[in-house]
């Protein structure tokens, strides 16, 4: 898929007021991309969600408190930790803390001879993982209006 300044026009989100439509197209406009550095890939480790189970046994927590915290991972209320259940290329449960967030440089897989993804987000996962990052990093939540002064 190719991305250009109008197929991304087309995801520009609704809520945003016209002056604010019509400032984000520009900046994508002015946006010719030319890079001064090689681009890093941004990514979080992923880890086995029973690792995780282990690692809060092991801390002294009593079950129900594990088994609570494991229960708020999985419907994905823990803003900082995306689930993935198993299914889609996962041969178990996983988390990512949006916290431990890594880079390696672009050029690092020029080098790796690899054909498939490990594992592909349903429709519906990706729409979550989009919200939960927007979430996490962007702190909508905070109700601060990020107007320029």
């Amino acid at each position: 898929m190719e991305v250009s300044v109008d197929s991304l026009r087309e995801h520009i989100p609704y809520y945003l007021t016209q002056d604010q439509k019509e400032g984000l197209k520009r900046a994508l406009e002015d946006s010719g991309n030319k890079r001064e550095r090689p681009p890093n890939i941004v990514f979080a480790p992923i880890i086995s969600l029973s690792r995780y189970r282990e690692l809060l046994v092991s801390r002294g927590l009593p079950a129900d408190v594990v088994s609570s915290k494991i229960g708020s991972i999985k419907r994905q209320e823990v803003t900082s930790i995306f689930y993935l259940p198993r299914g889609g290329g996962l041969f178990d449960e996983y988390i990512a803390y949006f916290d431990d967030i890594h880079t390696i440089p672009i050029a690092y897989f020029d080098c790796l001879d690899y054909e498939q993804n490990l594992f592909t987000l349903s429709q519906f996962g990706f729409y979550l993982f989009l919200f939960k990052i927007s979430v996490h990093f962007c702190r909508f939540h905070e109700n601060v209006t990020r107007d320029s002064v």
